[in-house]
């Protein structure tokens, strides 16, 4: 992952998830009947998604091309009584896969609001507490003054005051 960490191309980044679509297929064709790989086309596209620049087309381009690449290693490798069968399962697949990797994407795009957000209001409650200390300091002064001056009138000229 720290080589494609590196890699600033989405169209790169979309080739590679392809690549690696095809390369499940191929697992997936020669296994056959006995072994599913359909979880595992999940797995280019969760990255994908959650790669930093993607965008929707290419969400939606490779759970398109993993769809059919399914598709095509189902139809060769097992027998079916119908061919809308087949039809049927890839495109409910092209469905949970569209749907994983564009809820992902969302995820992804709302989790950086959110860090966005959370900055702001960090900033802005260190702001807020700089502003209060210096009220409380330029409040303290004249407070404190007024204070001592009553306390010297009381304790002091208590006798020579009248209470009128």
């Amino acid at each position: 992952m720290i080589v494609i960490g590196k890699i600033e191309n989405r169209l790169t980044i979309l080739a590679i998830a392809l690549l690696i679509i095809a390369l499940l297929g191929f697992l997936d064709y020669k296994t056959g009947e006995e072994l599913s790989f359909s979880i595992f086309y999940l797995i280019p596209i969760s990255l994908l998604s959650l790669y930093r620049g993607t965008k929707v087309i290419s969400i939606l381009i490779s759970t398109f091309f993993a769809s059919i690449i399914w598709f095509l290693a189902e139809y060769y490798t097992r027998e079916y009584s119908n061919l809308f069968f087949p039809i049927w399962n890839a495109f409910a697949r092209l469905v949970m896969y569209s749907a994983i990797g564009l809820l992902l994407l969302y995820l992804k795009e709302k989790d950086k609001r959110v860090n966005l957000i959370n900055s702001n209001l960090k900033a802005l409650n260190e702001e807020k507490n700089k502003f209060i200390g210096i009220a409380a300091h330029d409040l303290r002064s004249p407070i404190g003054g007024i204070y001592s001056l009553s306390d010297l009138l009381i304790n002091e000229y208590n006798n020579y005051v009248s209470p009128k």
